[in-house]
């Protein structure tokens, strides 16, 4: 559900945009738009690729952290966001982090859906010999040689594995998956929007799973193919722009030299890239009102370049009110879009020099869908509110998440199609309990009373037992990839423990030696930590079902780890032992 306007300049004339021959002036502070504090929400869900819900994903909003709970969703309560541009992240091992970069409201809730890209090993090459990566889609990674360093700065000389990704531009899903917005900062230190021909995720590990990333002074080629497409409009130079995962802009850093249908460009570290060329930018803002003036929550929105198919979308917050960048000095076509597809809101707009408020624009009457006011609260199994819960209320196969209030109650105004009943599921983040999916028929106000989230506990979880003392970690993730180790583990939200396990093989069997790793951290309230590294001599781990992906992997461990704790006192060869049942994603 993104808020924000991804402009992707599909076909506008480029002639303008070259490499300037003029002097360039360099800038040795790194600019930041200012920050504007407010307070307010946020509610989403994380996915991957296939729509999965990904629970136990750590996402972070400023220095406010959490995970996700049943059906991948979170919440995030009276916390300080920028109205200046909110940046917010998720990681979780096995995936590309994902991101957004959006505009709130004062004590609005915003609801986001965060997509994770798999993050799967494209192709390796030697550290000390260099070598090319080809990556689907045509692109391609160059590293050099000796040009490879570990995290402490020091070379690295081993293999290495190279994952990454090529974006399509045109893609449906681009802006799904792409980190952030197309917001930039060019090099002259000034605000752009862009206008993409195509991006790449790269990421360098070591055989150990370490981070491994450019040395100093070294460079590597990436080379992408411009999609057919936009072949006529794409300039024989092109600026380059990493994304910065610390204010999630985009940074101008370079530039790429067109070659036949390609572009090449040499960049100084790895992150996701972006061939892309800059567009003045400005800020509208608004509220798309139902006929009888209440906000619709559930609308998407379309903005177009007039004569032009150069096209942006976003969503509107829970008061239907929306806030984005759009292409300054350009007549704009804004258009307000139901669940059925019909156009509500159809307003010629722009040209724009400046930030703009659109004010209250109301949707036409006679549209084929209905609305439906849900009112109720949710309840726990004790029937006491539910003060951190997600309400996911579903009709013809388009859903809508409603977090509830402070004292757990929830209303919520909707727009759906035809006549179908409507389904509504409860999630308790707290407790990490669902309830059953219930049917209502579609009517103007759907009271569902104190609704139970209180019929499914969840099934996934670790035990692990150090020396007698046990203890087990909900909402554990599973990753890898044919052909590599596979991890299981858990982490916890306020990063008080960490827990992994790693296995060689993808099937059932047992494991000890190489493949086989072990890390138990517990951070607070007092440290205690053991550690076996690959090849692991010390562990077994006994693999009894390995299941398709969307299905468990089940199993146990045991063996002797040497532990110490924050005055590095070592308690040696402590038994260790435990289960695990998750589900597996790849």
């Amino acid at each position: 559900m993104k808020k924000v306007f991804y402009f992707l300049f599909l076909s506008l004339a480029l002639a303008s945009c070259h490499k300037d021959t003029e002097e360039t002036t360099i800038f040795e502070e790194v600019y930041t738009p200012p920050v504007i504090k407010i307070n307010g929400n946020i509610a989403g869900l994380v996915v991957n690729e296939n729509g999965d819900p990904i629970e136990g994903a750590t996402v972070q909003v400023g220095n406010q952290q959490l995970q996700t709970g049943p059906g991948g969703y979170f919440i995030f309560r009276n916390i300080v966001l920028n109205a200046n541009g909110t940046y917010i992240k998720v990681d979780q091992p096995g995936y590309f982090h994902a991101s957004r970069r959006f505009y709130p409201k004062l004590n609005a809730m915003n609801y986001t859906t965060l997509t994770l890209m798999a993050k799967n090993n494209t192709g390796q090459v030697s550290a000390t010999t260099g070598g090319i990566v080809n990556v689907l889609g045509g692109a391609t990674v160059k590293l050099p040689a000796n040009g490879i360093a570990k995290a402490d700065g020091t070379l690295y000389t081993g293999q290495v594995q190279v994952a990454a990704r090529w974006l399509d531009p045109t893609a449906d899903n681009l802006t799904d998956i792409m980190p952030g917005n197309l917001h930039a900062i060019n090099s002259r230190q000034e605000e752009v929007a862009l206008a993409t021909f195509g991006m790449m995720a790269v990421e360098l590990t070591g055989t150990d799973g370490s981070r491994l990333n450019l040395a100093n002074g070294s460079k590597a080629e990436l080379s992408i193919q411009i999609p057919s497409q936009l072949q006529s409009n794409a300039p024989n130079e092109i600026p380059l722009w990493h994304f910065d995962e610390t204010t999630g802009l985009w940074r101008e850093e370079g530039f790429a030299v067109r070659q036949g249908n390609a572009y090449v460009g040499e960049v100084s570290h790895f992150s996701f890239w972006n061939w892309d060329v800059p567009y003045p930018l400005v800020n509208i803002e608004g509220t798309i009102l139902s006929p009888d003036g209440n906000p619709l929550s559930n609308v998407w929105l379309r903005v177009t370049v007039l004569g032009t198919v150069v096209t942006g979308y976003g969503t509107v917050d829970d008061n239907g009110y929306f806030n984005g960048g759009v292409p300054a000095g350009q007549a704009l076509l804004l258009e307000a879009i139901d669940p059925c597809g019909q156009v509500l809101v159809s307003e010629n707009i722009g040209p724009f020099t400046s930030d703009t408020s659109l004010g209250n624009l109301t949707a036409i009457s006679g549209s084929t869908f209905n609305y439906t006011t849900v009112i109720g609260s949710m309840v726990n199994c004790d029937n006491d509110p539910v003060t951190n819960g997600i309400l996911r209320i579903c009709q013809g196969g388009n859903c809508n998440l409603v977090a509830t209030g402070a004292d757990g109650s929830v209303e919520a105004f909707l727009a759906y199609c035809g006549s179908g009943d409507i389904s509504v599921t409860a999630f308790d983040l707290d407790t990490q309990l669902q309830s059953t999916t219930q049917n209502y028929p579609a009517a103007e106000t759907i009271e569902i009373g104190a609704f139970a989230a209180c019929a499914t506990q969840i099934t996934e979880f670790i035990r692990l037992n150090i020396d007698g003392d046990e203890v087990i970690y909900p909402l554990p993730y599973a990753y890898g990839q044919p052909g590599a180790l596979r991890y299981i583990g858990a982490f916890a939200q306020d990063s008080s423990y960490t827990f992994s396990l790693s296995f060689p093989v993808g099937a059932p069997g047992s494991y000890t030696g190489a493949g086989v790793s072990f890390s138990s951290q517990q951070i607070s309230p007092t440290y205690f930590a053991g550690f076996c590294q690959n090849p692991c001599g010390d562990v077994t781990v006994t693999v009894t079902e390995f299941g398709n992906i969307g299905e468990f992997i089940r199993g146990t461990f045991s063996g002797n780890v040497d532990f110490s704790d924050i005055n590095q006192q070592v308690f040696p060869n402590l038994p260790v032992s435990g289960e695990f049942a998750v589900i597996r994603l790849q």
